[in-house]
């Protein structure tokens, strides 16, 4: 150090480069440390943006749609920390768990659409069934004219960006351009959820059921935040139905 000190002192040249490389030095340390500082504060905005935007979709929820429980459903936002969509079953985690409410069977979105429904869960973390997975159907609506129908992923078409309708009578005017949303027919999902959008239409053959595939909205392959939706009555009408149905 002394001899780097007595050469630097001694020699203008060696003077000015030292000063000049260790301003370079100190800068790109503070070039760093901001873009830190400025990464964990961008993190801490997209959280309360997340939240806000859960407390918005909790009101429209439940103040619209003929709502006759109109504190039926929570968003709880969550990060995606692990993703899949080169299976025939995708999976997602989530950094939330049964410590913050949440439970097997939930539904979750993103602010696009549908992305899936929770499979297991730990304290901190849940495990989620993709819509690109061959055990989920999702009960679905045509939004122009209210014709129900369910939207299935078919792994063996190997695309993520789409999927089928399914129970739809060929005598149903389904055009390319139409919007499927969810119908609110099970306890998982609330009505008016965006799923996708009708991109071909096939009367072809003579089964008595239309070939329809959609666009789904949600891109699965840059999934970050999603919220999960608590139905505070999900349990107590899965259990009327349930009873119901065993009655017959």
């Amino acid at each position: 150090m002394l001899a780097i000190w007595l050469i630097v002192n001694q020699n203008t040249y060696q003077s000015f480069a030292f000063l000049s490389s260790s301003n370079q030095v100190v800068g790109n340390l503070s070039d760093a440390s901001g873009n830190v500082v400025d990464y964990f504060e961008l993190k801490d905005q997209n959280t309360r943006l997340m939240r806000e935007n859960a407390l918005l979709r909790q009101q429209s929820s439940n103040s619209g749609n003929g709502n006759a429980n109109p504190d039926s459903y929570r968003f709880i936002p969550a990060q995606v920390v692990n993703n899949s969509i080169r299976f025939n079953n995708n999976y997602i985690t989530i950094d939330k768990g049964l410590a913050d409410g949440i439970a097997p069977g939930m539904g979750v979105i993103t602010d696009n659409g549908i992305v899936g429904k929770v499979k297991a869960c730990s304290d901190h973390f849940s495990t989620v069934y993709s819509l690109l997975h061959t055990a989920l159907e999702i009960s679905s609506e045509i939004k122009k004219d209210g014709s129900l129908c369910s939207t299935k992923w078919e792994a063996s078409r190997g695309d993520y960006t789409q999927a089928s309708l399914l129970h739809l009578a060929r005598h149903k005017q389904i055009n390319q351009g139409d919007t499927v949303i969810t119908s609110g027919s099970n306890a998982v999902f609330p009505p008016n959820i965006l799923i996708g959008m009708v991109n071909n239409v096939s009367r072809e053959g003579t089964g008595r059921m239309l070939e329809v595939q959609i666009d789904l909205s949600t891109e699965f392959s840059q999934l970050d935040y999603v919220y999960v939706i608590r139905n505070k009555y999900a349990a107590e009408r899965d259990s009327l139905e349930q009873a119901t149905i065993l009655d017959k």
